[in-house]
């Protein structure tokens, strides 16, 4: 009871000192690549590429090995990642008109190519590095996607990356489908556009205990729960949701798909 009183207290001397704060951002987004560049290098020897596109920020980090033998992360590429993010958070708490979305590509430019991207929403990221979010809310707002490219061997400017204005219904649906996959033990994708969200999941081999179980329940829930994180109503007009093993079909608008638990 006594955390939750000082929490709120926090916030309230937060809300009321802020808009009373005369002091001048550090960044701005004419000067967050540079900002950007200069940390990494300056304080981590990291040499990033950073670009804007829209509404988006790309970093790109080039680096020989991004996993071991056993599959898991390199140990220093994994604690350069970690510096780039520190860097990332120190500008963009330090701006007061940061862009929506973020994309970190790290690419492994030696042996047969891979590209790993973590995109995020800026602003999550900014409650995070203040304490308003965990560490387990936070890892359900980010996306992880890796895809071996033989196109970034070699790559060390960030020539094979096309970077573009990644929309909020996008970045949705593609936590969409990563929440489903961590929950549901099914083949799932996700597929936006022209403000629809897909989704389709096939289960393929459910045991004789699971027939009981309603997966289109499961999948909205699931489905819901993180579209209620964002403020979706404008990028998303539409959910449809596929039984690719039944051929099922359900679709329900943002506001329907809440009259759900």
């Amino acid at each position: 009871m006594v955390k939750n009183a000082l929490k709120i207290l926090l916030v309230s001397v937060i809300v009321i000192f802020l808009p009373s704060c005369t002091i001048s951002s550090t960044y701005s987004r004419k000067n967050i690549k540079e900002a950007i560049r200069n940390i990494c290098k300056d304080e981590f020897n990291l040499d990033v590429k950073v670009r804007f596109s829209g509404e988006t920020l790309w970093i790109y980090g080039p680096f020989e090995k991004l996993v071991d033998q056993d599959g898991q992360w390199n140990k220093q590429a994994q604690s350069s990642r970690v510096k780039i993010f520190h860097a990332l958070g120190r500008v963009f708490l330090s701006m007061n008109n940061p862009p929506k979305l973020y994309c970190l590509l790290i690419s492994s430019v030696k042996g047969t190519g891979l590209d790993t991207y973590t995109i995020g929403y800026i602003p999550d990221m900014i409650k995070f590095d203040m304490g308003f979010i965990s560490l387990k809310e936070r890892e359900k707002r980010v996306v992880f996607l890796s895809f071996l490219n033989p196109s970034a061997l070699g790559d060390l400017n960030g020539d094979h990356i096309q970077e573009y204005d990644i929309s909020m219904g996008e970045f949705i649906a593609y936590l969409v489908r990563q929440n489903l996959e961590k929950n549901i033990k099914a083949s799932i994708s996700t597929h936006y556009w022209a403000n629809n969200l897909k989704v389709s999941f096939d289960i393929k081999t459910a045991k004789p205990q699971e027939d009981s179980i309603n997966f289109f329940d499961q999948v909205r829930t699931i489905t819901k729960k993180t579209l209620d994180i964002y403020d979706s109503s404008g990028d998303i007009a539409e959910i449809e949701i596929n039984n690719l093993l039944t051929g099922d079909v359900e679709i329900y608008t943002p506001e329907s798909i809440t009259l759900f638990p």
